[in-house]
């Protein structure tokens, strides 16, 4: 009998149901490795009953090595071998890290604490370490063939999986309805979308039809709701407490070294208050139409996305302050806030832009696709707004230099002060019929196609665990069409 290969599966806390689906399609044909938490193993056995198990308990593991060679070693000198070793500084990987890296998280000064953001330096250096040392184990057990995770692609996995040569990948969302693609590092890239969006520009000339209407991402669309009233703060704690208090009768956040207790209750009530200074001092399109408009929509911070997806580039306010001074005297800049972030920013924190004479914050109660609508360019991180200017056929300022729509020639990357200068010269100084447009919208939307898989109602399931063979199916099938397990 041929021996079966081996592949491991991250689960952490989202998606828990549609990863143990996968795992007993997986499983027929694979030796599956498991790599989770203790919140999590006891739940997974239970729930697979019928299916040959290996996993690896993280929490167990990492106490192994903080007992055992970490306690052995001068850290910093450890450190400096893996920076050599992996070409990549811990520094950098700290700062990936919503606790670890706090301080660089400066446009989310109401973020909740977490412990480990007072560890000392050497602390900090032991917990990238340890995560390392945990990924290498793991690689070196069992030599799989396939490493996958669900929606966050853990840096050091990736980089421990590619250093092996071994295919390292995370499912994301194309942006595109319901469709998905696979992720094929830490930046959420994939060769496949990236040779298909060249290759389709490549192919639109000025006679090339485009029978296509954009259909707003899933995600957004699902995630992006929200109700900010007190009544709904309250419902939301209430909703919240009997969990918390819980878990802090067991011990859990005396153990656990990220959020305390109660940590987002502040930002919970916070949020009515500061949605309704934005229904104050939000400007809506037809208050601004003497001027030309430049739409920059703030992102969720600290988030996963952006931390992992634009490490060297993710201070938002450094940014607006690049594009407000290199704006001609006839155009604003619009910043909207995030439908989530209410509440983990400061009212100081807007002041200073409504002091820019050029920045105005944007109503809430405006669409974002409106807004993207009446801009002379659109301005992003990573945000889906970028894929949505392209659609719209509206020039964007890309700052995240390792997403896909950089490519096209509708837009501009850049990450310097004198490059944001550039590039908005250049993006205002377009003809809405150029051809770059029509180009970057065809190829974008044939990329998107080509490179993904549709599975409609994935977005809704992020907190369930139940079991779902019917999206398993279009999940393991789309890992063996593109990756031939």
């Amino acid at each position: 009998m041929k021996r079966k290969s081996n592949i491991v599966v991250n689960i952490q806390g989202l998606y828990v149901g549609v990863w143990l689906s996968v795992i007993k399609i997986l499983s027929e044909d694979y030796n599956v490795i498991i790599t989770t938490r203790s919140y999590n193993k006891r739940f997974i056995e239970s729930n697979l009953p019928n299916v040959s198990l290996n996993i690896e308990n993280k929490d167990e593991h990492d106490k192994k090595i903080m007992q055992g060679e970490l306690s052995q070693v001068d850290p910093i000198k450890k450190a400096l071998e893996y920076e050599n070793k992996y070409n990549e500084t811990f520094s950098m990987l700290m700062s990936q890290d919503r606790g670890l890296g706090r301080g660089y998280i400066f446009n989310a000064d109401r973020q909740p604490y977490q412990a480990k953001e007072s560890w000392s330096y050497e602390d900090k250096i032991k917990s990238i370490l340890k995560e390392f040392m945990f990924w290498e184990y793991i690689v070196e057990k069992y030599s799989p063939v396939l490493c996958a995770t669900l929606i966050i692609p853990y840096k050091i996995f990736s980089l421990v999986s590619q250093k092996n040569e071994i295919t390292f990948i995370s499912l994301r969302g194309s942006r595109f309805g319901s469709r998905w693609l696979w992720a094929e590092d830490e930046y959420g890239r994939n060769a496949k979308y990236i040779e298909n969006v060249q290759k389709h520009t490549l192919m639109v000339t000025d006679g090339s039809e485009i029978p296509f209407d954009y259909v707003q991402d899933s995600i957004s669309k699902h995630l992006n709701r929200g109700e900010y009233g007190y009544s709904n703060a309250i419902k939301r704690i209430l909703m919240r407490f009997p969990g918390d208090f819980y878990r802090f009768l067991t011990g859990y956040y005396r153990k656990n070294d990220g959020y305390r207790f109660l940590a987002w209750y502040p930002s919970i009530l916070r949020r009515p208050y500061i949605y309704k200074y934005f229904q104050k001092h939000g400007k809506k399109p037809d208050e601004l139409r003497s001027f030309k408009l430049v739409y920059f929509p703030l992102h969720k911070e600290p988030e996963m996305s952006l931390l992992l997806r634009s490490p060297e580039l993710n201070n938002s306010m450094e940014l607006i302050s690049w594009i407000s001074k290199s704006l001609p005297a006839d155009t604003i800049l619009v910043i909207k806030e995030q439908p989530h972030a209410y509440g983990i920013r400061s009212r100081r924190y807007y002041e200073n832009y409504r002091k820019i004479a050029n920045v105005a914050l944007a109503a809430p109660e405006i669409s974002s696709w409106e807004w993207i609508k009446q801009s002379r360019i659109v301005a992003t991180i990573t945000g889906t707004a970028g894929i949505e200017a392209v659609h719209f056929g509206k020039p964007v300022l890309s700052f995240g230099k390792y997403e896909v729509i950089n490519y096209l020639p509708s837009v501009r990357f850049a990450n310097t002060f004198e490059s944001v200068g550039r590039a908005i010269e250049e993006l205002i100084a377009l003809s809405p019929d150029d051809l770059g447009f029509k180009k970057s919208k065809t190829a974008i939307y044939n990329a998107q196609i080509e490179s993904s898989f549709e599975i409609p109602g994935l977005e809704k399931l992020i907190a369930s665990k139940d079991i779902h063979m019917d999206i398993a199916k279009q999940v393991v099938a789309s890992i063996k069409k593109e990756y031939g397990f």
